[in-house]
Formats: structure tokens, sequence, C-alpha cells
């Protein structure tokens, strides 16, 4: 039987610094940053990894209705306002595609025709900042794959498709969704809107597609957000 007078006891240091008032606090604060920073670096180990893998856009999860993998590559957006039949926050996916695809098959809440698009708002200084984030060594590199291929006919609409991903994903994809672009059409005469925030990563090749999609129309349509 071990004496108690023999008996030693391991403490960590930790318990012999004083507590002071509102500590508990800076704890959950500093737990809080510490849970956020390893989330977005799981987001950015996966973006890389798809890039790597496929050379494309990243998959979406399985979550997201599959009738949205119908085409590559998807820009995730949050709606923040506009006509659509859908509430502030609530996700989305954006694509272009040509005619040929029907709405149909991917369920799509709006299909954009570049020549009813009147007006497009966006922020050039956000567009350079996304340009400059993806570095061979960023967690942003992916998204050069999504940039316009020249060697295919350009789009001629975009696609907005309603999804509902996650507790994960909504978690990881927040902190990067703040990026805001504005799309306004005319369809049979009504004029209708869109504006989501987008993946600041992604926030430049989106812009890039528009662009390419308008062609000769971008300087008439194309307007810096805000003004």
């Amino acid at each position: 039987m071990i004496s108690p007078q023999r008996t030693v006891l391991f403490r960590s240091p930790f318990t012999q610094l004083p507590r002071r008032a509102g500590d508990g606090r800076l704890c959950g604060i500093w737990f809080a940053l510490l849970a956020v920073s390893i989330s977005h670096a799981v987001f950015c180990q996966q973006h890389t990894a798809n890039d790597q893998s496929v050379g494309a856009s990243p998959e979406p999860p399985s979550h997201v209705s599959q009738s949205a993998t119908l085409i590559r590559p998807l820009w995730n957006a949050r709606y923040s306002g506009g006509s659509l039949a859908m509430q502030q926050g609530e996700w989305l996916q954006l694509a272009f595609a040509a005619s040929g695809i029907s709405t149909e098959e991917v369920h799509s809440v709006a299909a954009i025709p570049a020549d009813e698009m009147t007006s497009f708002e966006f922020s050039s200084k956000e567009e350079r900042e996304s340009s400059l984030e993806q570095g061979s060594r960023s967690g942003c590199s992916y998204a050069r794959a999504m940039m316009p291929d020249p060697s295919k006919g350009a789009p001629e609409r975009v696609l907005a498709v309603h999804i509902r991903p996650g507790r994960v994903f909504r978690l990881t994809r927040r902190l990067m969704l703040k990026q805001a672009v504005r799309l306004v059409w005319s369809h049979n005469g009504t004029q209708q809107s869109l504006q989501a925030n987008v993946n600041a990563c992604e926030y430049q090749s989106f812009v890039a597609n528009i662009r390419w999609m308008l062609g000769s129309r971008w300087g008439a349509v194309a307007h810096e957000m805000g003004k």
C-alpha cells in the first residue's frame, strides 16, 4: 500500500495561476476562434484536393440535390434579395449553361438569358482581391479552373438552383460568402432581380464568366456595385 507521504500529485502549471474575472469568457472566445480556423482549414484542404484530383470546380457535397450536378462548374451563393420566391439567406448554386440544357432538368428557380440581362452589378475591388487570393499554394487555387474556357462556346444564360446543404457545409461556406453580385433582367416585360453573396475565392471567375457571356454588351450592362 502506498504511503500518503509518498504520493506524488501531478498538476498542470495552469492550475497555479490565479483566476481573474472574465477568464471564462476569454477562454470561450479563444475556443470559438480555434473552431472557425479548423473549419476553414478543412474547407480549403477539401477544395485543394478536388482541384488536384479532377482539375475542375469542387464537387458539391452528397446532400446537395443531384440535379444540380448536371452542370459544371458551380458557384455556391446565398440569396440576399430580389424577386425570386426565396427567403434571405437561403442557399443557391449558380451556373452558366447553353440554351440546349433544360431548366427543368436542374430544377432551377431562375434562368437568365444573356440577351434579357439589363444590369450586372459587381465590385471590381473584390474581383481583384479574389484574383490575388488564388495563389498556387492557397486554398483558393482550385478556383482557377472555374475561369472561362476559350476553347468552348460562350454560355447563353445563368441558372440559379436552390439547394439545402448540410450543417458542416453551411458552417465552412459562411466564412467566405461575403462578396455580393446583383443581376437584373427583363422577362415578358417584367423586371426581375437576384442579389447573392458569392465565395471570395470564386468571385473573380464568376464575374469573368458573366463578362464572357455578355460579350460586346458588357460595357452597357455591367456596373460598379452601389453606383
